[in-house]
């Protein structure tokens, strides 16, 4: 995935100038979008989310600055929010930064930890919490 992105960055620098910039840019950017929402590279669902996000805000801000060259359409405000919505996504996810898999994984964890009395028939109590900051 690690070469992707870096063939992504690759690829927008390279089309970015031609005829077809616009389109192919989108292209590039919706189709990593795409991809990362398929085959969920990271562990943490919230960073596939934010990186999923960022890279549809980034063609948000393809698609304002492209409707910035004609100075009778007001598109330029579509870039400048499409850059900040990432941060405030991020903001968004560090006060909740526990999700239903890393729950899962801490109850899987603590039932191993008393496997030896489930295997004999006792009753076990789990117990987690779920983290949150709000």
């Amino acid at each position: 995935m690690e070469m992707a992105q870096k063939l992504l960055a690759v690829g927008l620098v390279t089309v970015i100038g031609t005829d077809d910039g616009l389109h192919l840019s989108l292209a590039c950017v919706l189709g990593m979008a795409a991809t990362i929402a398929m085959v969920q590279p990271y562990i943490q669902p919230q960073m596939n989310e934010l990186h999923i996000f960022s890279l549809l805000c980034l063609a948000a801000a393809a698609l304002g600055f492209a409707g910035a060259a004609d100075p009778e359409a007001h598109w330029l405000w579509l870039s400048r929010v499409s850059v900040l919505l990432p941060f405030l996504l991020a903001a968004v996810q560090a006060l909740r930064p526990d999700s239903c898999e890393a729950l899962a994984v801490r109850l899987f964890q603590e039932a191993r930890r008393q496997l030896k009395a489930l295997q004999e028939g006792q009753e076990v109590e789990l117990v987690v919490k779920t983290v949150s900051f709000i």
